[in-house]
């Protein structure tokens, strides 16, 4: 049973590509815009997941910005890391713990 699962995996793959492609792109915006805006690290799916609603965010907004070049799917990957920024702000905003107190500093003359 598994061999025929072995024998259909190349056509699902060749049927399901565009969504396979947003995945990758996704991945790819999520993980530039993770270094692009400061905060902590999401990990992998949590940056594929901000990539994918990114590249979704950015073709929303951003769909009038294209850039001309060669390079196959450079604005789709523009739009998910434009997106991807707005997203990973909003997402450090809401996630952002309460403000912890500065301890004081015991080699601070100032604090005697």
């Amino acid at each position: 049973m598994s061999h025929l699962l072995l024998y259909a995996l190349p056509d699902f793959i060749v049927r399901h590509s565009d969504i396979f492609v947003a995945i990758i792109i996704g991945a790819i915006g999520g993980y530039i815009a993770e270094f692009i805006v400061p905060g902590r690290g999401y990990g992998f799916f949590v940056t594929v997941g901000i990539g994918i609603l990114g590249g979704w965010l950015g073709q929303l907004c951003f769909a009038f910005f294209t850039v001309k070049t060669d390079i196959p799917y450079f604005n789709p990957i523009l739009h998910s890391i434009l997106g991807s920024i707005i997203i990973v702000i909003i997402f450090n905003l809401i996630t952002r713990g309460p403000k912890m107190k500065k301890d004081r500093d015991v080699y601070d003359w100032n604090n005697e």
